[in-house]
């Protein structure tokens, strides 16, 4: 790479891990509320909380890397145009190609990036954040319901709380449903209790409350009084299963391609699991081929002091109406496998078009001498 590539690349870097940056902290700000939350309420560690931030980065770098490198490369072309450095670049001879080597270099490297991210850190990371996310959730001192929602304990108890007692942890004003036994559900309702560690888990002692179940014989609901009652909090057989059933996210390469036949959870979510897969391979194409497109577009045509607004929003809407494509591909994929060439022929198409612009765009003329005045003669 010759010196003014490694000036532009060098440029093109710095925007790119600048907008990555920016990027990446706006989608914390509205994706960690549910973490923050665990603090808050729930008494979680800021220890545990910044443990379960950092697992969640390949997630958010994965969704925002594309559209930094390519905000990146827009930005820098657009004002080494606009000062009209590529025009004293075009004027030593540099080509297309070299023009857009720099900003092709580094959608390289972010292709690769992905790849690390889709195809390891972020199962790995998945793994590590449900099951760190479960620790905290069900240990006592992480509180694990939430006060004034209804808490999904398993497949067949919720539980509701209104309040709990900063300081003792006391509950107030409790609920919970429990449909163990499909034909006699039984509601228990208290004013108060609280949470105790037990060897079987976590546990709720509800005080001062009456049971409601339903008797089948005479058709009416029973309530039984109480002044003290244990309800278990943690359901060991969905907790087992759900840990050993990794979710598409969570998993491999090859547990997505190839999904367990003796497995009948793996062969409902075939289509799923298989589109996921796919999905790993073809999603890091994608920033390669807007970089292309996007230099392709932005490099073509006459020099504009004025500006390239007009030839930057065509980019931006190309790359849009590509990602929204693959979206959708993508989901029509999950329910007709036959869809999955699509997949990957939208980054490759797209990547053809940039480079068909690139190579057959009008090489721009810079006149060698300054023009002679009109009637005047050569000396």
């Amino acid at each position: 790479m010759s010196l003014l590539s490694r000036y532009v690349f060098r440029q093109i870097a710095v925007a790119t891990v600048l907008a990555t940056v920016i990027l990446v902290f706006a989608i914390m700000l509205t994706t960690s509320m549910r973490l923050i939350q665990l603090i808050v309420d729930g008494g979680v560690g800021v220890g545990t909380f910044l443990h379960l931030v950092i697992l969640s980065m390949p997630e958010f770098l994965i969704a925002v890397l594309p559209i930094g490198v390519v905000a990146a490369c827009l930005i820098i072309y657009n004002r080494m145009l606009a000062d009209g450095e590529l025009l004293v670049m075009r004027g030593a001879g540099i080509g297309q190609m070299r023009l857009a080597l720099p900003g092709l270099a580094m959608a390289v490297i972010i292709t690769g990036f992905s790849y690390s991210m889709t195809l390891y850190f972020w199962p790995v990371a998945n793994r590590e954040f449900r099951d760190l996310s479960a620790i905290a959730q069900s240990d006592v001192s992480a509180a694990l319901l939430q006060t004034g929602e209804f808490n999904a304990i398993g497949d067949s108890m919720t539980v509701f709380v209104r309040d709990r007692n900063p300081v003792t942890g006391d509950l107030s004003d409790i609920l919970v449903h429990n449909t163990d036994n499909q034909d006699q559900p039984v509601t228990i309702i208290a004013k108060r209790g609280y949470i105790e560690d037990s060897d079987d888990g976590p546990r709720m002692v509800a005080i001062d409350g009456v049971i409601q179940q339903l008797n089948r014989k005479t058709g009416r609901v029973e309530p039984v009084a109480f002044d003290s009652y244990t309800v278990p909090l943690s359901s060991a057989g969905a907790e087992d299963l759900a840990r050993n059933y990794r979710q598409p996210s969570e998993r491999f390469l090859p547990d997505l391609l190839y999904p367990d036949p003796n497995s009948p959870r793996d062969q409902k979510n075939y289509g799923r699991l298989v589109m996921e897969g796919h999905k790993r391979l073809t999603d890091p194409l994608l920033p390669f081929a807007y970089v292309v497109f996007c230099l392709g577009v932005l490099l073509s045509g006459d020099y504009n002091r004025r500006g390239l607004a007009r030839r930057i929003l065509i980019a931006a809407l190309g790359v849009v109406a590509v990602q929204a494509t693959t979206m959708s591909v993508a989901g029509m994929a999950r329910d007709s496998l036959a869809l999955l060439p699509l997949m990957y022929a939208l980054p490759v198409l797209t990547t053809v078009v940039g480079f068909a612009i690139l190579l057959l765009s009008r090489r721009r003329h810079v006149p060698a001498e300054a023009p002679r005045a009109s009637g005047m003669a050569p000396a």
